[in-house]
């Protein structure tokens, strides 16, 4: 029985040599192969293995892996991957580190042409066509909203259509204009306005397909304003169209996108029960008021309370076209009415490319529709855009951009009036939409209804 129990001790000794054999640990420093700084935070792992360390304060890191294991993988933000050899002699690794060329070699579009982005001093935002296209927005403004450091993109009013505002680091000026310059694809365009002066501004840039970009640079700095002068102050934008490839084979695209739009919340008004009860006790606080101060000379208070009947039916009756305004069953909800119920919209985009090495060519036409929230309001826009290049020789080169636009914005003709949709919650709940007996539209419960001048007064921009 010893001599069993001598043989079992005898086994379990020998594994576990034989354990210890197979299991190593190496250690070693990460340094910055520039100036030899240790390196903190880099990642060591075991290529083929799920064991990783991070390196510690001066660099230094130890790992334990197998005896088999014969390379390490080292990443660091920032620094290029790499795979490290591990000695035989256990001796310490010293690991150094290469700066990252990825980011610096990336060529961007500036003022002048085109550079390196490691040679540029200036502020530059640089925007790919990945991060513009295919977003449900009806311009390429509202597409890079929330996409460009720096950058701060406003509506006015919420309108289809309708200009934005676009501050790139800071406002220039307090009154002044604040509107940055755009360049597309080298050629300086105008965004003034082209509506009349009683309405908001409309945008001319929206006739831009945000499918046919290539690229968005944002600059602001001291070598824009050399080249575009007075006209930079407020930063430039430009925008590069897309343009064929090299390819063999065309390459088709379509793109389509359908959704609704409702107001995310609505605001709370008083019925029309509600607005009855208020103006009864308005009635009666004022009679109220006039007899205990004496201010209109009543006897009594029931004197008080016939007059202030009287100024309350004067003028309450003509609203409700008649009926006793305190009886009427009328219960108009006018911002429902202000209001479009899944307000649709639509766009539609087709393009192709293609070429070879002396000829390349983009081909797109897009169609695009959107009703705003709020009643007549609507935008709509369809156009097409070719680019051809050709390489006559190695230094001559043969191109046209040709772009064809057509947009039209439905609006009322008055914005900041009545008039608007979004006062109609100003219009009293007791009134009626359409006039007593008949289905014509009421033109005026209490101010100008924005329901009659959607069927009658509107204005279309083009």
């Amino acid at each position: 029985m010893r001599r069993r129990s001598l043989y079992f001790l005898g086994i379990l000794l020998f594994q576990s040599t034989l354990l210890l054999a197979q299991t190593r640990q190496i250690s070693g420093k990460v340094l910055d192969a520039r100036d030899k700084s240790p390196l903190t935070g880099v990642t060591i792992s075991v290529k083929g293995s799920k064991a990783v360390v991070v390196s510690g304060l001066n660099g230094d890191f130890t790992i334990k892996t197998t005896a088999a294991t014969t390379t390490l993988h080292v990443s660091y933000i920032g620094y290029d991957d790499q795979d490290v050899s591990i000695p035989t002699d256990n001796s310490s690794l010293v690991i150094a580190l290469s700066g990252s060329q990825k980011a610096l070699n990336e060529v961007v579009v500036v003022g002048y042409g085109k550079a390196q982005k490691k040679d540029i001093t200036g502020s530059i935002t640089r925007i790919e066509a990945k991060d513009v296209e295919n977003t449900p927005t009806p311009s390429f403004e509202q597409a890079i909203q929330g996409k460009a450091p720096g950058v701060v993109i406003a509506s006015g009013s919420g309108r289809v259509g309708e200009a934005i505002q676009v501050n790139i680091r800071g406002l220039s000026s307090i009154s002044a204009s604040s509107q940055p310059l755009y360049v597309i694809d080298g050629l300086p365009v105008t965004t003034t306005s082209l509506s009349d002066p009683t309405n908001n501004d409309t945008n001319p840039l929206a006739d831009i397909n945000p499918n046919d970009i290539e690229s968005i640079d944002i600059l602001k700095d001291a070598s824009a304003s050399a080249i575009y002068g007075a006209r930079a102050a407020n930063g430039v934008v430009l925008i590069t169209t897309r343009k064929g490839r090299n390819a063999k084979k065309t390459n088709i695209e379509l793109n389509t996108f359908t959704g609704i739009s409702n107001p995310a919340r609505r605001w709370h008004f008083l019925n029309g029960k509600q607005y009855i009860q208020l103006a009864k006790d308005a009635l009666t606080n004022d009679a109220y008021t006039d007899f205990t101060n004496g201010y209109s000379g009543f006897a009594t208070m029931s004197d008080a309370l016939d007059w202030e009947n009287y100024l309350y039916d004067y003028f309450l009756t003509p609203i409700t076209q008649g009926p006793d305004w305190r009886t009427t069953d009328v219960n108009t909800d006018w911002q429902k009415l202000g209001y479009h119920h899944n307000a649709p919209s639509h766009q539609v985009s087709l393009s192709a490319s293609g070429g070879n090495d002396k000829t390349r060519f983009f081909v797109s036409g897009f169609y695009n529709t959107q009703d705003a929230i709020v009643i007549n309001n609507t935008f709509s826009r369809y156009g097409a855009r070719f680019n051809i290049e050709h390489n006559a020789t190695d230094k001559l080169v043969f191109g046209l951009n040709l772009a064809v636009d057509r947009s039209q914005l439905n609006k009322v003709t008055t914005d900041n009036a009545f008039s608007t949709p979004g006062q109609l919650v100003a219009q009293p709940p007791i009134a009626p939409q359409y006039n007593l007996g008949t289905t014509d539209p009421n033109p005026k419960p209490l101010y100008q209804s924005g329901i009659y001048d959607a069927l009658y007064d509107f204005d279309h921009q083009i």
